[in-house]
């Protein structure tokens, strides 16, 4: 019998994607960084993965309130 989906497997499924965003947005970020005059577009995607970052940080606290109710 399946274990029921509790309402952090949710959560964690959306850390998940957002973790593999942060890495592919500091792939690109380096790459950019790596081209001479593209330091600009380095820092662009560095702002993204902190914007990514702050909403990995919201799901963790959810996350953690989803398992206190669990």
């Amino acid at each position: 019998m399946k274990k029921p989906i509790s309402p952090s497997d949710a959560l964690r499924a959306q850390l998940l994607e957002h973790c593999e965003e942060v890495i592919s947005k500091s792939q690109a970020m380096r790459n950019y960084a790596m081209k001479p005059g593209n330091a600009w577009l380095a820092r662009g995607e560095l702002a993204n993965i902190q914007a990514t970052l702050y909403e990995i940080e919201t799901l963790l606290d959810e996350i953690k309130e989803a398992d206190q109710v669990a």
